[in-house]
């Protein structure tokens, strides 16, 4: 069964298709998260509604988070945080998804460089969906153990 590559979000009026990192992006974020912002994750749990779905995190809680993690940032590290996230970004238009930033670093769709919100809620969408797996309640310890075990039952 094939890996679910895409999610959808909505944000204000516009509509967005997350994809997933590919494995070397997605290990380099989780050891960012992990080294940098570890303490935060907590946090990004906003816990789900009386019909089960995940709640969204509130522009002020949004805002907590950011605060107490630019701290621990720099400007280089934000730079790349926020190039690697908004690259597997895209606003879905009538015409098909458009790339937020393309591949020479150029933004690809309207206003979203002159919207630090937008942009940051996209980068916290990105963040969410493509380190999933490593952020779904379980230790890191057994998330390896597991995928290891089963590596050797194909050899």
């Amino acid at each position: 069964m094939p890996a679910e590559i895409f999610t959808t979000v909505t944000i204000g009026e516009r509509t967005f298709a997350i994809k997933k990192f590919d494995a070397k992006a997605g290990l380099k974020l989780a050891r960012f998260v992990i080294a940098k912002l570890a303490p935060l994750i907590p946090m990004l749990n906003v816990g789900t509604d009386e019909n089960g779905q995940e709640k969204e995190m509130s522009d002020e809680q949004l805002y907590d988070v950011v605060g107490m993690i630019t701290e621990n940032l720099s400007d280089d590290d934000i730079d790349s945080l926020v190039d690697k996230c908004l690259r597997v970004c895209y606003e879905i238009l009538p015409a098909g998804r458009a790339a937020v930033i393309d591949e020479t670093g150029h933004y690809g769709v309207e206003g979203v460089e002159y919207d630090p919100v937008l942009a940051l809620r996209l980068c916290f969408e990105a963040i969410k969906w493509g380190a999933s797996a490593f952020f779904d309640g379980k230790n890191l310890a057994s998330r390896f153990a597991k995928k290891e075990a089963g590596s050797q039952q194909n050899q």
